[in-house]
């Protein structure tokens, strides 16, 4: 099995221990690979990385360090646009709903965004 299909089938085993334990009410904790997924959301959002980067875990964090936990969105060049549609993204990759109240002024760091995700995994 090559590296590339066994990273595939890890995330699929990841997902189907997430929507399981969704069905029977349990809360989940986010892992260093989710952490690290905020992030590339971000950064893909805003522009740091190319559309279609595939990244495997812990190598996202080599290639873009200015992508930190402390890195400011307006930084990053994000405004309060941007925010939303951060969080619409992550909405749509995490299957969760971030209410209005969560964006509105609270969430300047990345490490908020990525805080937050935390909350509701």
């Amino acid at each position: 099995m090559t590296p590339a299909e066994r990273l595939a089938l890890a995330q699929i085993e990841r997902a189907a221990a997430i929507e399981r334990a969704r069905q029977e009410g349990e809360r989940t904790m986010m892992t260093d690979e989710q952490a690290a997924r905020v992030r590339l959301l971000i950064a893909l959002h805003l522009g740091r990385m190319e559309q279609g980067a595939e990244v495997e875990p812990g190598i996202y964090e080599l290639a873009h360090p200015d992508v930190t936990d402390a890195t400011t969105l307006a930084s990053l060049g994000a405004d309060s646009l941007d925010v939303v549609e951060i969080a619409m993204a992550l909405e749509e990759d995490f299957d969760i709903e971030i209410d209005d109240r969560e964006l509105s002024g609270c969430l300047t760091t990345v490490g908020e965004v990525v805080e937050l995700m935390r909350k509701k995994l």
